[in-house]
């Protein structure tokens, strides 16, 4: 079961794409793609993309960063975690 991150800090400035052709891969988040959201002032959390609804991704969340670390604010790494899809900074694609 997901648990939603309530409250993400908006994108600072607009959303990176990263793949072998990011101009080409650019569009919402797809399972197997790891997305970054801003959690906190200098916390970004790394999630593996698992499902993709309409503005809502959910995933296992595979890094807390930039600094590696277990936890922040009762979240860990393996947690299940659903944002909305507004606050993806940044989107890895598998490819």
């Amino acid at each position: 079961m997901y648990k939603e991150f309530e409250n993400p800090l908006p994108p600072k400035f607009g959303r990176m794409f990263v793949g072998n052709d990011a101009k080409l891969n650019q569009g919402p988040p797809r399972p197997n793609d790891t997305v970054t959201i801003r959690a906190g002032d200098s916390i970004d959390f790394y999630i593996l993309v698992e499902e993709c609804a309409p503005d809502l991704v959910s995933g296992e969340l595979v890094g807390i960063g930039p600094d590696p670390r277990w936890e922040y604010q009762g979240w860990s790494y393996g947690g299940k975690i659903k944002v909305p899809e507004s606050a993806v900074t940044a989107i890895i694609r598998a490819d």
